[in-house]
């Protein structure tokens, strides 16, 4: 910019043709108009006379001016240091994913390009299990969130979420019954329900009041809580999620595991390691709905459920029958009394249905029935054994 202004002034003048040793790119002291201006020969035309143009220059701009001396300063790059990890034991979300297997997310802040996640049956002789290539998004809730209606829209409650990293925006209806906008809240118990979203407000930086809800999908109503308290964790369900390695016939045994940022040895206190035995919640039965309790003329109670699948395939709504991922259909069915104690047991039911005999009635309940009546219905799997159970609350009129 300074050479530019010097190049401001130009000139043209003629020498004689004895200035022949001049030639363009020389620089030469112009003495005119009562001041020496020094200019860089740009052109020359040899006509006789030689007609020259000129523009200044200054050499002095290119001049070094040192500045005070200074003690140089050592740039230290950020380390990658402990990587937030969460494991969450799920149903299936996708009809690619193992049953069996847990979904392993993390998050560090910067990111390492990857979190190794490493098994083993001790505490040496580790294994790579799981590479966590993509940084999760990872927070927590702001208030609590209290339990709603299932299977349709919660219009009435909000759940304010604050993430660590990432953002969040709303969705139409269509999207969201697409499977976008799905989060997993872990109760106290350490449960997750997984919701989904349609409206997302951002009320801070990071943080959103999540509203018209979808609860307790994939199967995840009975993690609902009254309420789950604020500070709950929660992982946005998305691709940065992987499954761990688990081999079928060991999803219940526990492992001894180590994680943490790519590049660091397992020694390393970045690396961060426990015990951990998960349940293989993927292969659990999902609870019957729609259950029924109808009175017949000789006294016996007809109870009656209709069955859920986890299969992702069951959601169709063309369907004569849904599929049924287990080997053969069976049910428990659990008669409790006013206290939820369970008053009678019937195992291995083979139909979505079963006849509740006026003589057991009497036995069970010498008094009459309770009001409500309450009996509990679990679907049975040849792996994992008791699905999750359903209650129902019957008044007779």
């Amino acid at each position: 910019l300074q050479d530019a202004w010097v190049q401001r002034e130009t000139a043209q003048f003629a020498l004689a043709p004895s200035w022949l040793s001049v030639d363009t790119a020389d620089e030469v002291d112009l003495n005119a108009g009562g001041r020496s201006r020094r200019l860089r020969l740009n052109e020359i035309d040899d006509a006789g006379a030689r007609n020259i143009r000129a523009i200044a220059t200054d050499p002095s701009i290119y001049e070094i001016f040192p500045g005070v001396a200074r003690v140089p300063a050592i740039s230290r790059a950020a380390t990658p240091g402990r990587a937030l990890t969460v494991f969450l034991d799920l149903p299936l979300l996708s009809a690619d994913q193992n049953g069996w297997a847990p979904l392993a997310a993390a998050y560090a802040d910067p990111w390492p390009g990857a979190v190794f996640v490493l098994r083993s049956a001790t505490e040496s002789n580790y294994q790579l299990d799981t590479s966590l290539t993509f940084a999760a998004q990872i927070g927590e809730t702001t208030t609590d969130l209290f339990s709603g209606p299932a299977w349709r829209w919660d219009a009435v409650n909000s759940v304010g979420v604050k993430l660590y990293s990432g953002t969040l925006a709303s969705l139409d209806d269509l999207s969201v019954f697409a499977g976008g906008n799905a989060l997993a809240i872990e109760n106290e118990d350490g449960g997750w329900e997984i919701l989904q979203f349609a409206n997302a407000t951002l009320t801070q930086p990071n943080s959103w009041t999540l509203s018209r809800l979808l609860r307790g999908q994939a199967g995840t109503e009975n993690a609902m809580r009254d309420p789950v308290l604020a500070g709950a964790r929660v992982v946005v369900l998305n691709g940065a999620l992987q499954q761990l390695s688990l081999p079928p016939d060991q999803y219940a045994l526990p492992f001894h595991y180590l994680w943490g940022p790519k590049g660091k040895p397992i020694s390393d206190p970045a690396y961060q390691g426990g015990e951990l035995e998960f349940e293989g919640v993927g292969l659990r039965p999902f609870a019957p709905c729609q259950l029924r309790a109808a009175c017949s003329d000789n006294g016996d109670l007809c109870l009656s459920w209709i069955r859920r699948d986890r299969a992702s395939g069951s959601d169709g709504w063309d369907q004569t029958d849904i599929p049924m991922s287990e080997t053969s259909e069976r049910y428990d069915v659990e008669i409790l009394d006013g206290s939820g104690a369970v008053k009678r047991t019937f195992s291995g039911v083979t139909a979505a249905s079963l006849i509740y005999a006026a003589a057991q009635i009497a036995a069970d309940f010498p008094s009459d029935l309770p009001s409500p009546f309450r009996f509990a219905v679990y679907q049975l799997s040849s792996v994992v054994g008791r699905g999750t159970g359903v209650t129902a609350n019957i008044f007779f009129s």
